[in-house]
């Protein structure tokens, strides 16, 4: 309670002497002093503006009515709203396993948008009765277990574990894409090679080394004798790869070369 002047409410005594009552809330300070416009229905008030808003009390003495003093309190409104955020999605690394680490807190953003994070706690959980309960809270980076791994989340207020709210529903999903095969099979002929046996159809052929290449085949054509040149393949899914093979195009003048030409495949993820 604020200090009051008493002497300016005439002969009042001071309130803990005398019997007092709490009278209806105000949206503003004056009008507690003056005792008009009255909060209306309190026990179901509806904030009148922008919040926090500060609502203002009229204490009085039952006596005289005439002694009076004000207080006040703040009323802070959480919202704990859970806004859409995307599906997590990367590509595998070299193992190709399907499972691979996620940043987690990149989402909390998005799934507070205007809510100011210092008033909130977002953790994500791998359903909604570990969110609902607030256990078993996911950290980062966090693996996926499965493939897809569906995502369930709560945002608390902090300080109030009792506001809060969660998905029903997982919110978005951990998603790792497989790097496509690029393999193939590479076979020196007297001028270049030929290519084979393509495991993921549809990517683009290059000569590192200068060799003229067809990019659709993977024909080499026009080699010198005995040279040695490289192929590479690179696919164009969703996690490209580039594989690249060595070869040595057979020597025209002696035919058993053409048993003992080696080649060389080196995968690059992309």
């Amino acid at each position: 309670m604020s200090p009051t002047d008493i002497t300016l409410q005439g002969n009042c005594e001071p309130f803990g002497k005398l019997a007092s009552k709490i009278m209806p809330d105000f949206n503003s300070l004056s009008d507690a002093q003056n005792d008009i416009n009255e909060i209306a229905n309190p026990s179901a008030y509806i904030t009148s503006g922008a919040y926090p808003e500060t609502i203002f009390i009229r204490i009085e003495d039952n006596a005289s009515q005439t002694c009076i003093d004000t207080s006040s309190f703040t009323l802070d409104i959480f919202s704990t709203t859970i806004n859409p955020a995307p599906d997590m999605v990367q590509c595998d690394d070299m193992d190709n396993d399907g499972f691979m680490p996620f940043d987690l807190e990149t989402q909390t953003p998005l799934i507070l948008g205007t809510q100011p994070a210092s008033n909130y706690e977002v953790t994500y959980h791998t359903s909604f009765a570990d969110a609902d309960g607030d256990v078993n809270a996911l950290m980062s980076p966090h693996t996926n277990v499965t493939n897809p791994e569906p995502i369930y989340v709560r945002i608390e207020v902090i300080g109030d574990a009792s506001c809060y709210n969660v998905t029903t529903t997982p919110l978005f999903n951990l998603i790792v894409n497989l790097n496509d095969d690029s393999s193939y099979t590479v076979t020196p002929t007297c001028d270049g090679a030929t290519v084979s046996n393509v495991s993921t159809p549809g990517g683009t052929f290059s000569s590192p080394t200068g060799a003229t290449i067809d990019p659709v085949t993977g024909l080499v054509t026009g080699a010198a004798s005995g040279a040695t040149h490289s192929i590479s393949y690179t696919t164009t899914g969703a996690c490209p790869t580039t594989t690249t093979v060595d070869f040595t195009v057979l020597v025209t003048d002696d035919s058993n070369n053409k048993n003992t030409y080696k080649t060389k495949n080196i995968i690059i993820a992309t």
